[in-house]
This record gives C-alpha cells, structure tokens and sequence, in this order.
C-alpha cells in the first residue's frame, strides 16, 4: 500500500508483477524448491509444471487473483497488471510447453478481465528481446499489451551485436517488429548491454 501510494504522490504509476518466473523455474533463478506449492514443502504437486494445469494450484492462483483485484485495483498508482516476469523462463516456457502455457493466460487473463472492473490493462513479459515471444500467448486478446526485454550483445569486434536503438526498433515498429505484428504497445521493462 505505501509503495502504490508514493508512487501516486510521486507521479508514477506502476505495473503491478503477479508472479515470477523463479517460483516455477527448475533452471533460470530456481525457486521451486522454496514454492510452498510442492510437494517437498507440504504443498501438493510434483513439479513445477502442475502448477500450471492442476486444478488445486489454478483455484489458489484464482483466489490470489481476486485479492489483489479487490485490494488494488481502485488505486491511482496502478497502471496495469503483468501476468509473469519473464514467462518464457518458466517450466511451461519451454517451446514442448508453450501450448500450457498459452491456455494457462488465456485463462488467467479471462478471470483478470472479470475481477478488475477499472479494466486497467494486461501484459505478461518475454525475456531477452522480441525473438523470445510466443505468438500463441502474445495474440490472446486478454493480453492487451506486450512486456519485453531489449538486451543486445556487447560489441566486442567480431560483429555482434546490435545498436540498443536499432534493437528498440526492431522489437516495436520496424522489420515486423511486435505492434506491427500484433496490434499491440510494447513496453520494454529491461535493456541493455546483456542481462
């Protein structure tokens, strides 16, 4: 509540991150095993994974969901809603998942539209640059615009890497970067040289 509220005084709204990749990442900044959600903790599924299709861990998700709305959603200070921080790093990211992936936002993304009756905007977010997005997620109409990265590789003399201006273009506007592609703004949450 003092966060959103010095937010507002200061005159920046925020994006509020419901989940982190970590919690359901047995590779990319693992917290699985800390998840009160498995079954090593006193939870009640095997892996990570289920944490995406099992009905137990969705009704969970559903009634977090449903507090944070009620809670926060009336306030000045929230611009909008991410779904993930960098979803693609989950255990559903892997390119053999996505379909589980897809399914679990559009459905998540349905519930956000129906409990936010100030209807503030639905991202979730991609990491690396504009060629880690899945277009099976990123065309769901629940997801009203699209987080990424924009991490370029350091020029070191061998011909990597790109300007991170050109990367910016790319990833939005030109070379049927994401707007064009989707019809959809793009907010870039991270840049740089390299992660």
């Amino acid at each position: 509540d003092r966060i959103l509220d010095l937010a507002w005084q200061n005159g920046i709204r925020l994006n509020l991150v419901i989940n982190n990749h970590g919690q359901v990442s047995e590779d990319t900044d693992r917290e699985w095993q800390n998840n009160p959600y498995s079954r090593a903790n006193g939870g009640f599924i095997d892996d990570a994974l289920q944490y995406f299709i099992d009905p137990r861990a969705l009704a969970r998700q559903d009634a977090l969901r449903r507090y944070i709305a009620g809670r926060y959603a009336d306030h000045p200070g929230v611009l909008g809603w991410k779904l993930w921080s960098e979803q693609d790093l989950t255990v559903a990211g892997r390119r053999d998942k996505i379909d589980v992936l897809a399914t679990w936002h559009a459905q998540a993304a349905a519930r956000w539209g129906v409990l936010d009756t100030y209807h503030h905007p639905l991202t979730t977010h991609w990491s690396g640059n504009f060629r880690r997005v899945f277009p099976s997620v990123a065309m769901l109409p629940g997801i009203d615009f699209l987080t990424i990265d924009a991490y370029h590789e350091p020029f070191d003399g061998s011909g990597k890497g790109q300007l991170l201006a050109e990367l910016l273009l790319d990833s939005t506007t030109r070379r049927g970067g994401l707007s064009a592609r989707y019809n959809k703004p793009v907010l870039v949450s991270e840049h740089g040289g390299n992660w």
